[in-house]
């Protein structure tokens, strides 16, 4: 990847459909058929929670040295905030993989906080 998020950026992400992209890991769960996917690189300073809160109803997996993080939590909010989920993962200084997967539609948009 050329460049990479820092936590704090908000960004709408451009997806592929589902099985085009080359993705990081085998996610956790099958993708739906004409489900969309995506792969997005952050660098983190350091160590504590990121938060990587998603638009839409997609999973998302984090991941360093090709293994993926266990999350430290998840909320819902309700859609009239624009922001479907939040995902939070304890982290230390790096660069981390986040992969998108089964998004409903073509763009998601994401912020990330830590």
């Amino acid at each position: 990847m050329r460049f990479a998020l820092k936590p704090g950026e908000a960004v709408r992400l451009t997806l592929a459909l589902a099985k085009a992209v080359k993705l990081a890991l085998k996610p956790a769960r099958e993708p739906k058929a004409g489900s969309f996917e995506g792969l997005a690189a952050i660098d983190v300073s350091r160590a504590g929670k990121l938060s990587v809160a998603l638009s839409s109803a997609t999973y998302v997996d984090l991941i360093r040295d090709g293994k993926a993080l266990k999350s430290a939590g998840h909320e819902r909010l309700a859609d009239c905030t624009g922001i479907h989920k939040t995902v939070t993962f304890d982290v230390t200084p790096g660069r981390y993989i986040i992969q998108l997967i089964g998004a409903p539609e073509r763009t998601v948009e994401m912020m990330t906080a830590g």
